[in-house]
């Protein structure tokens, strides 16, 4: 809800608040920062996601969509073709 208003400082706090993180939460966090013109913290988001992602948490078919999506609108070629590379490699989307 926080996100979707445009208040992500607060996102972030519930973000921060739950202790046992899933995918739909940390996606609706990056989605709102890509939504709200701030696609370089979406990404920021993303990486930590997958950094911690030994949870078990992983970025599913929309968390990775919202990614490139913030790729494309900060032109950041590099962070794309690492996000491509990440979607090869682990098989997402494919059937």
């Amino acid at each position: 809800m926080y996100s979707k208003c445009g208040r992500m400082g607060d996102a972030c706090v519930v973000l921060d608040e739950i202790t046992e993180r899933d995918v739909v939460c940390w996606t609706e966090v990056i989605i709102g920062y890509v939504h709200n013109g701030e696609s370089e913290k979406g990404l920021e988001c993303l990486c930590e996601m997958h950094r911690i992602g030994g949870d078990g948490v992983r970025p599913n078919f929309r968390t990775l969509e919202v990614g490139f999506q913030a790729c494309v609108d900060m032109e950041a070629i590099g962070e794309g073709r690492c996000l491509h590379g990440f979607v090869v490699k682990s098989g997402i989307g494919c059937s």
